[in-house]
């Protein structure tokens, strides 16, 4: 009755009105159907192809995202993906292997079991000989054919400046001839200043190598966390000035955050 009285203008008003709600509500679902699709929690568990025991301490890491993970002491592993990424699997002793998620699956958490192959090292073969006497060792050593040593291009040391008995170095560090060195040192002010200037410029740049080996970039690029959850994750795991100076490369600090948000996420899941 109520849409009897309206005329043929108003009528097709109405109706695209309504077409374009539902082309919306349609795309709207797609849309998050698909951002669903994009975010895969990759989880399972690692065994030994031979025996199917698990195996601990397998470095994980998603080839495109470059996030990385370990295994924990049951094999047990979970990492982020999207569909089109590959995951690589290594461990000493074993063979790598490379995930990619079967095209039929839909699941958005799945779950897998990998299988590594053992790994077996040929070594060089090492010839032992017995060395009869303390003559024949001699003279094996000197007929040794030692490679060509490289010439290495040493930079020069500046010479030391000395000024009215004061050695000036170019640090900026000083050093006195003479028996008043030890009253020099321990009482001068310039000595003392000159001291807590190195401290403190020593002190600056341990900082900046610390926040130029671990910092926020770092722990986003590896644990996938943004804005909040990120600057709480920062808070909750803070690694010693000493364990990231230390490291000697970038992989020894991903683990020791991958070892962090494993303990980061069990503490929420508690909270």
């Amino acid at each position: 009755m109520l849409l009897s009285g309206l005329t043929p203008n108003l009528m097709k008003i109405l109706f695209k009105t309504v077409l374009y709600l539902l082309l919306f509500v349609c795309s709207t679902e797609a849309f998050s159907q698909q951002q669903a699709a994009d975010k895969i929690q990759l989880s399972g568990y690692i065994l030994n192809k031979d025996d199917s025991s698990p195996i601990p301490g397998v470095h994980i890491l998603n080839n495109q995202s470059k996030i990385g993970a370990i295994s924990d002491d049951k094999g047990y592993f979970i990492i982020a993906m999207s569909p089109a990424d590959s995951v690589l699997f290594s461990a000493i002793g074993f063979e790598t292997h490379t995930f990619v998620l079967d095209a039929s699956s839909r699941s958005v958490n799945p779950l897998v079991q990998i299988k590594l192959n053992p790994r077996t090292y040929q070594l060089q073969e090492v010839d032992v000989r017995a060395i009869p006497t303390e003559n024949q060792f001699k003279k094996d050593f000197l007929s040794l054919q030692l490679p060509d040593q490289p010439q290495l291009a040493l930079p020069k040391v500046r010479g030391l400046k000395l000024a009215d008995g004061i050695y000036t170095i170019p640090t900026g560090g000083i050093a006195i001839s003479g028996p008043f060195s030890f009253f020099y040192n321990k009482f001068s002010r310039e000595a003392r200043e000159i001291k807590k200037a190195n401290t403190l410029f020593g002190a600056e740049a341990h900082k900046k190598l610390y926040d130029s080996k671990f910092n926020a970039q770092l722990v986003q690029r590896v644990t996938g966390l943004k804005d909040k959850a990120l600057e709480d994750f920062m808070k909750y795991c803070k690694l010693s000035e000493a364990q990231v100076l230390n490291a000697t490369n970038e992989y020894e600090i991903v683990v020791a955050i991958n070892d962090c948000y494993k303990s980061f996420i069990e503490t929420n899941k508690m909270n």
